[in-house]
């Protein structure tokens, strides 16, 4: 059995703020791009989702070096400790998994599964036929300029609280399997 590598908080921490860099980069530069028509809103969602994830695991850390008040009392970080590279793997992990949630997240919300005053509406979809996938996602829009800031702050949750849309999903699948009739009629009370 190999051992993991153990890091200091204080690596975590160097981690936690080069992702941050990135993600706000990587974000803001996708708002940017949207604007001059480079990009389009589901690089905005995956970002966001993305962004998401990068305050969680900053509070993950924080919350650790609370745990361990002896690490911050110490003069030399290094001598202590803390956790593993598996840690900083997930760090980064996380960014491609909330992004993904992120997306999945917009899903719900285009299927009607996710529908009610606090989530987005969208146009461009409902009366046209399926014919590809890219006419499908360029059709899609929401419906006011509102709608998507909602899915990019829904993105954000979802990519912050990485149970939040496996907790829908679950949610879904349990309202399925207790009665179909219902989940085909009324899915957004899921």
């Amino acid at each position: 059995m190999v051992k993991p590598r153990i890091v200091s908080l204080q690596r975590l921490y160097w981690h936690l703020i080069w992702v941050a860099i990135g993600s706000c980069f990587l974000f803001f530069g996708s708002l940017v791009a949207s604007h001059f028509g480079w990009a389009n809103l589901l690089l905005v969602i995956f970002f966001a989702g993305s962004l998401g994830a990068v305050v969680s695991n900053a509070q993950r850390i924080g919350n650790l070096a609370k745990l361990v008040p002896a690490l911050q009392a110490d003069d030399n970080p290094t001598s202590r400790p803390l956790t593993s590279t598996v840690h900083i793997l997930q760090l980064y992990a996380s960014l491609v998994v909330s992004g993904v949630l992120g997306f999945v997240c917009y899903g719900l919300f285009l299927s009607g599964l996710l529908e009610g005053d606090l989530f987005p509406t969208f146009n461009g979809f409902r009366d046209t036929a399926f014919s590809s996938m890219a006419d499908f996602l360029g059709s899609i829009k929401p419906e006011h300029n509102h709608d998507a800031a909602k899915a990019i702050a829904w993105s954000f949750v979802a990519g912050y609280s990485e149970k939040f849309i496996p907790n829908v999903l679950d949610k879904l699948a349990q309202t399925t399997e207790q009665n179909p009739a219902q989940a085909q009629t009324s899915p957004s009370e899921a």
